[in-house]
């Protein structure tokens, strides 16, 4: 089953995408990747998907890049709850991870610090174009 989003590969020479492939099966039906985004390195991949062994709704899910393949996803349990999270965003740095969530009908944006492990939460609502903490 798929989620009906189709990812592919590209790469970026003198200014132009080229070389578009399919991502393969595995990403686009195996693993129900929805909206996702890399790690600056290329190697890990967060996404948000309604997977069976999440904790309810969309939950946000890595796969890590092993020896040119993405690897089985681990539900990121640490930041998802009985709502939504998904819509992730890892900063150039690949020390934060924005991902939104749904609380009490309001969409918050949240954040989890990836330098070390631990958790570091700033969390708000989008209101007027403007994080309201």
């Amino acid at each position: 089953m798929g989620t009906g989003v189709n990812l592919f590969t590209a790469e970026y020479k003198d200014g132009r995408w080229t070389n578009w492939q399919y991502a393969g099966d595995r990403l686009n039906k195996d693993y129900q990747v929805g909206e996702m985004c890399l790690t600056p390195d290329g190697n890990e991949m967060y996404f948000h998907s309604t997977r069976a062994a999440g904790l309810g709704g969309l939950d946000v899910w890595v796969t890590r890049k092993v020896g040119g393949e993405w690897q089985t996803p681990e539900n990121v349990a640490a930041v998802d709850t009985v709502g939504d999270e998904g819509w992730s965003y890892v900063t150039q740095d690949g020390i934060e991870l924005w991902f939104t969530r749904t609380y009490l009908a309001r969409v918050l944006l949240t954040l989890r610090d990836l330098s070390d492990g631990r958790f570091s939460w700033i969390t708000g609502t989008a209101q007027n174009g403007r994080i309201e903490t």
